[in-house]
């Protein structure tokens, strides 16, 4: 049976001293030109947890949840898991991320197609255009 943890939300005193540490580096690297600071003071500051990991029974990675919170309030600002599975002898079939934003709304899915033939990795194989990215805004990106 596989190992599952939840998705990680630390402790509300570990979310405040990360963003005690954060503010106080941030302080320290503010800069002193007007619109600088402006452009600086427009930037999110987010607060990156361990990513939590499950492992199959066979020890390979099946997947990663990642979470980031503000550095201001310690609420949620998004989320990303990514799933893998494989092929009968081990090798990766397929890689699946799902990125999310703050209230669970799935913001892309990809996966990303791999083959056991020495063919490159495809991103999103089954779509109509294949080698293309969700973006965020349901729009679509060509790599």
């Amino acid at each position: 049976m596989p190992i599952r943890h939840p998705v990680p939300h630390p402790p509300p005193t570990q979310v405040a001293q990360a963003a005690a540490e954060t503010s106080d580096d941030i302080l320290a690297s503010l800069p002193t030109d007007k619109g600088e600071l402006l452009d600086a003071i427009k930037q999110p500051t987010l607060i990156y947890i361990d990513p939590v990991l499950t492992f199959g029974d066979d020890g390979q990675i099946t997947e990663q949840d990642e979470a980031w919170y503000s550095a201001v309030d310690g609420s949620l600002q998004g989320s990303k898991i990514t799933t893998w599975n494989y092929y009968d002898n081990g090798d990766v079939n397929q890689i699946e991320i799902a990125e999310f934003d703050a209230d669970g709304n799935q913001l892309s899915d990809d996966i990303i197609q791999h083959y056991q033939d020495e063919t490159q990795p495809v991103l999103n194989p089954d779509s109509p255009d294949p080698g293309v990215k969700t973006l965020p805004s349901g729009g679509l990106q060509k790599l």
